[in-house]
């Protein structure tokens, strides 16, 4: 079918005639899209493959991984800690085994064998750093331990020697002693005698008008044992026996008296020899000399 002007026309229904009856020449028939101008759906294009994409042979399997991570997404597995192992920790680590020469030197540190504790100690310390043990702290427990006892030996045993250096009549109480019986210039009651000038040396006698130190008032046995009882337990005797006898000579009593009373007292050979006597003597208090004889005279 054609148009007034000879081109080709589809075949369209007539639209609704005009009011005169005469068809508008110049009316355009409506026209409908074919399907071939309608653009396709979006969903069903398909994807193209990208230019960089490797090319592949018609007809190729595709590979088995590839198929696989289309099939699977990824998965992340955290890392399991070993059985009994906390975090941070070797979970092959073993306990270190404390070193038996540790434990010796502190259990003899303690109980004051120093000689064992020192040993041990210095011991276990070489094995501890060798063998990578435990038990250092014990192992320098001991060893001070035993340091500390090592040296209260030491102090106890100069002590011991100074104290033995002194003499037989050294005393450790209230028994100072002038020195051995031969030291006294004599044993007779009522004789004055000067200050012995060491503990070896021998006190003169005097006249008792001069000055002097000493006057003897009694001589006497303080003890009656025949082995020797020893210079403290002798001393502690005639301390007694001595202090009995001030109050009789002088006139008054030791603690009212402005005098002071010492002795002589045998040492082992004498008391060995037989020499079993004390000699008690009247010695100045505050000052250093006396004159004149204190027998009664009540001071």
């Amino acid at each position: 079918m054609t148009d007034y002007l000879g081109e080709p026309t589809s075949a369209q229904p007539a639209g609704p005639p005009a009011p005169n009856g005469f068809a508008d020449p110049y009316r355009q028939p409506p026209t409908t899209p074919s399907s071939q101008q309608l653009p396709a759906p979006a969903w069903s294009q398909q994807p193209q493959q990208p230019a960089w994409s490797q090319p592949q042979a018609p007809n190729a399997p595709a590979p088995a991984w590839s198929a696989q991570q289309q099939q699977q997404p990824p998965q992340w597995t955290p890392y399991a800690q070993p059985y009994g192992s906390a975090p941070g920790s070797y979970p092959d680590q073993e306990p270190r085994k404390t070193n038996p020469w540790a434990i010796v030197a502190l259990v003899t540190g303690i109980v004051a064998i120093f000689p064992v504790a020192l040993g041990a100690g210095i011991t276990a310390l070489v094995q501890i750093r060798r063998r990578q043990q435990a038990g250092a702290g014990m192992a320098i427990g001991g060893i001070v331990a035993g340091s500390v006892w090592m040296l209260i030996g030491i102090v106890v045993a100069a002590l011991g020697a100074f104290s033995s250096s002194l003499g037989a009549f050294s005393s450790s109480g209230d028994y100072p002693y002038l020195g051995r019986v031969a030291n006294a210039g004599s044993t007779t009651v009522g004789s004055c005698l000067l200050e012995p000038s060491s503990d070896d040396s021998t006190a003169a006698e005097i006249d008792c008008a001069k000055g002097h130190y000493a006057e003897v008032y009694l001589v006497g046995a303080p003890s009656t044992e025949a082995t020797w009882p020893g210079a403290d337990k002798l001393g502690q005797h005639a301390d007694d026996l001595c202090y009995d006898a001030f109050a009789a000579y002088v006139g008054t009593d030791y603690d009212s008296s402005e005098y002071d009373y010492d002795f002589f007292l045998p040492d082992r050979a004498e008391w060995t020899a037989g020499e079993h006597r004390a000699v008690c003597v009247v010695v100045p208090g505050d000052s250093h000399t006396m004159r004149g004889s204190v027998r009664h005279s009540g001071r």
